[in-house]
């Protein structure tokens, strides 16, 4: 049996699994537990999530700037409401069938799988992912000035940023309720 993890080099245990928890050789600590699933490379997953942000971010600035030329009136509450209907939207279906419909997820290829089952998240998992967002996004259509919706917003970001960060497998707030995790694609048997 080789000294070292065949992938990264990191020490084996005495089953012949890698120590290291970045490693996608690497196992759970639950004893009983399925195997580890492998982990996408954080800088990977920023790039997904950010092109989603950044593409969310900019339908939402056009809609105010449309609403900035046809008047703070009705014209602005219409694009401001149709924008948020559409970002909304977006956050319930966008994990479907394990992220088909995540622009992000399918640009840098990865998906959301079930960590008890090891096969793609169902549909209701993929739309507790999102509950925090989908619940702040309603946050944002009660507040009047969206100063304290969108703060919500932007603090979960926040506290997902530092839990796929610092998690072992990558596991963001949404993931832990859905009982899910973000695994890439052409490491995983479910292409």
């Amino acid at each position: 049996m080789p000294r070292g993890c065949q992938q990264c080099g990191s020490d084996l245990d005495a089953a012949g699994v890698c120590t290291n928890l970045d490693c996608s050789n690497a196992v759970r600590a639950e004893k009983s537990g399925p195997p580890a699933l492998p982990r996408v490379e954080v800088r990977r997953r920023l790039r997904g999530s950010g092109v989603e942000f950044g593409a969310l971010m900019v339908i939402d600035l056009t809609a105010l700037l449309v609403g900035f030329f046809l008047g703070v009136g009705i014209g602005g509450l219409i694009t401001g409401f149709i924008t948020g209907v559409v970002l909304l939207v977006y956050m319930i279906v966008r994990d479907l069938n394990g992220g088909r419909y995540s622009f992000g997820k399918r640009w840098v290829k990865m998906k959301a799988v079930d960590v008890k089952t090891l096969e793609p998240a169902s549909n209701s998992q993929s739309v507790m992912r999102n509950i925090t967002y989908i619940l702040a996004l309603l946050g944002v259509f009660l507040d009047p000035v969206y100063v304290i919706g969108w703060g919500i917003v932007l603090a979960l970001i926040a506290v997902d940023l530092v839990m796929i960060w610092r998690s072992p497998q990558g596991r963001r707030l949404g993931d832990l309720i859905a009982g899910t995790q973000v695994v890439p694609l052409q490491d995983w048997r479910h292409d």
